[in-house]
């Protein structure tokens, strides 16, 4: 089953960027990080993920999370 976090609305089709941190409220900026696939064999750069600039954490928007998913399926 799929995680939801508390308070978000789910609408499809719709690409979004949050403003603030899920988990503590911070702010939110794009950063250009590095993901890795295949156990690390492959790696991309430059790959847009959000980042909080209060608790550090990263997560993807709708359409990072498209892409992302795209490139797991591509490889």
């Amino acid at each position: 089953m799929p995680l939801k976090e508390e308070g978000w609305e789910v609408v499809k089709g719709e690409y979004r960027t949050p403003k603030v941190c899920p988990w503590c409220g911070g702010p939110v900026e794009e950063k250009l990080l590095e993901v890795k696939f295949l156990d690390g064999k492959v790696r991309i750069s430059k790959f847009p993920k959000m980042v909080c600039s209060k608790c550090g954490r990263s997560f993807m928007n709708d359409e990072q999370a498209s892409y992302y998913e795209k490139l797991q399926e591509d490889l």
